[in-house]
């Protein structure tokens, strides 16, 4: 039980610290904008797969080992999601990515991950 809260601090840790990450990139001249589309291309494809994987009881090492080795797939799994709202306002993207988010994360309980 102690194991498992100590890997959820740790997880919502390197989650926060990612998203500092990924605007802070998005300050970064001419090629600021496409890696803050991957970057934010992995963040929803992480969120996504986070849920299936706490379900499953995947250990937060085994998760990211996974992640890491499948980055191209994650990267063109929360694509969609990112160029839904890449271009939008914060208000009308986000209300955009509270539609596109439970369709994404349903999706995702078809794959064989």
């Amino acid at each position: 039980m102690v194991l498992m809260i100590g890997e959820q601090i740790y997880s919502i840790l390197m989650i926060t610290i990612f998203f500092i990450e990924v605007s802070a990139v998005g300050y970064i001249p001419y090629i600021g904008k496409l890696m803050n589309f991957i970057l934010q291309s992995w963040i929803y494809a992480y969120y996504c797969f986070e849920y299936k994987w706490n379900f499953i009881e995947w250990s937060l090492s085994k998760r990211i080992y996974f992640f890491e080795t499948n980055w191209a797939f994650f990267a063109g799994f929360g694509s969609p999601c990112v160029l839904a709202t890449f271009f939008s306002s914060q208000l009308i993207s986000s209300g955009i990515m509270a539609i596109l988010f439970p369709l994404v994360r349903r999706r995702n309980y078809a794959l064989d991950i």
